[in-house]
């Protein structure tokens, strides 16, 4: 391992020090509709929850970052837990959908329940792109998550545009 030598005028630029990141989650069971997108209710009010520069939304559950740059983000959510036959999840950029992972069971074999996981690097201005989760189901008892480690997000800034 090398050493990294600064000058006494070397610095951080503070952008760099407070890059946003967050992670939130589900504590509790969502109800979604059958063949219907639904927006999951994830919040930083849990235990295990933070958000680094305020940029998470509890009240229209999105993520809006006030830093320009290239983003990692990803979603994980389980879906059901009953005669499932499709089950889908999604983040969405801006109202709609930017990625997303789904599973469709053959007849006669529906599942019990789905965990999916999605995410991706994607692009966001700083100022008016969000990044939102959604979910949707077929069939199933339409319930989604339940605990923080069956329904969750995060995202981190990989690079300042």
């Amino acid at each position: 391992m090398g050493t990294l030598n600064l000058s006494s005028t070397a610095s951080l630029t503070p952008s760099i020090l407070e890059s946003p990141a967050f992670y939130v989650a589900r504590t509790t069971t969502q109800s979604i509709t059958d063949q219907t997108w639904t927006k999951i209710e994830l919040t930083d009010d849990n235990s295990s929850a933070f958000d680094t520069n305020g940029c998470w939304d509890n009240s229209n559950y999105r993520f809006t970052p006030t830093l320009a740059g290239y983003y990692q983000i990803q979603f994980t959510c389980s879906v059901s837990n009953g005669a499932l036959r499709a089950g889908r999840i999604a983040i969405y950029k801006n109202g709609s959908v930017w990625n997303q992972v789904e599973i469709y069971m053959i007849s006669d074999d529906p599942y019990d329940d789905w965990s999916g996981c999605v995410s991706g690097l994607m692009y966001l201005n700083g100022t008016t792109d969000y990044v939102e989760f959604f979910a949707w189901r077929r069939e199933g008892n339409g319930g989604v998550g339940g605990s923080s480690d069956k329904c969750q997000a995060s995202g981190f800034l990989a690079r300042q545009a």
